[in-house]
């Protein structure tokens, strides 16, 4: 994956003939880079990459479909997508959706040779001091073999953070090399929008809301819901949740630190682990009962 995730992002670090200079006097300036250009430099859809040695540790990667494996036959499953496609400029992000699968003995330490079928939907953002920010969202995570399976359903916290690590580790190498592409110190207002991403370098405009770069990662919680309608009561109001869906919302904490939430008629309630969190991501899987609580901190804007 991290290939694939380099490749991405460092064509977002390389905007080339869509540079747009502006305000020479203030020292800042305006990247554009649109969305075709981003897709047209990756593969398409569909397209089988491997990483790694087939016979030691290797992973399997397709954009925006799921990858499967038949003894030694790994394979794209056409029927089987990720997403509406591999990669996507949203409102406020780019979304990045991947079909994975794994296999390989040293993978994850004590677990033995696994091999696992994945799919991820990653938000990638570009925060003010020009660090990359990846936040992944598992929709699936199974065994294919015996060792897999294992590994899931016993080692799934330590399987995941074995998978996140490589991809934090990746957008970290190519952060530092996208802020040395610039001054030191140099700060960028990024926002994306469907068809395009605009970067301004320099001072943060005044008023401008916060990106979601600007929230500090806090914890992950876990929980389960099996009726069709899930609703978060949050900070600003209700907020309803589908399956296969993510949302976000400001949540307010009571006095024993919980937020509060309806699967179906039943009212629930969730106490992170931090009572910090004052931002709450929220993905559902698209089949199954699986909820997944990533908590932030609402930072303020650097002065």
């Amino acid at each position: 994956m991290d290939a694939v995730i380099l490749s991405l992002l460092m064509g977002l670090a390389a905007p080339g003939p869509q540079l747009q200079e502006s305000g020479r006097a203030s020292g800042s300036f305006t990247i554009e880079i649109a969305e075709s250009l981003v897709r047209g430099g990756l593969p398409a859809d569909g397209v089988l990459i491997a990483r790694g040695d087939p016979g030691g540790d290797c992973m399997w990667i397709s954009f925006g479909r799921r990858v499967r494996a038949q003894g030694e036959h790994v394979y794209v499953s056409d029927d089987e997508r990720v997403g509406e496609r591999g990669v996507s400029f949203r409102d406020g992000y780019i979304e990045m959706n991947l079909g994975i699968h794994v296999e390989g003995a040293t993978f994850l330490k004590g677990a033995g040779r696994i091999a696992i079928d994945s799919s991820v939907t990653a938000k990638i953002w570009i925060d003010d001091r020009l660090r990359i920010v990846v936040h992944p969202l598992w929709n699936v995570l199974e065994g294919d073999n015996l060792g897999g399976k294992a590994a899931v359903k016993l080692m799934r916290g330590d399987l995941l953070k074995a998978l996140e690590g490589r991809i934090e580790a990746i957008a970290e190498e190519v952060s530092a090399g996208l802020r040395k592409s610039f001054p030191p110190g140099s700060r960028a207002h990024v926002t994306v929008r469907p068809g395009m991403l605009t970067a301004v370098l320099g001072p943060r405009p005044a008023g401008t809301p916060l990106a979601p770069g600007r929230w500090a990662f806090l914890c992950r919680e876990a929980d389960a819901c099996g009726h069709e309608r899930l609703v978060v009561h949050g900070a600003d109001g209700d907020v309803e949740v589908r399956r296969g869906e993510t949302r976000d919302l400001r949540v307010r904490l009571d006095a024993d630190g919980r937020f509060f939430w309806h699967c179906g008629p039943h009212e629930e309630k969730t106490r992170p682990s931090d009572r910090g969190a004052t931002v709450v991501v929220v993905h559902r899987a698209a089949s199954g009962d699986d909820i997944e609580w990533y908590c932030y901190r609402e930072l303020s804007p650097d002065p």
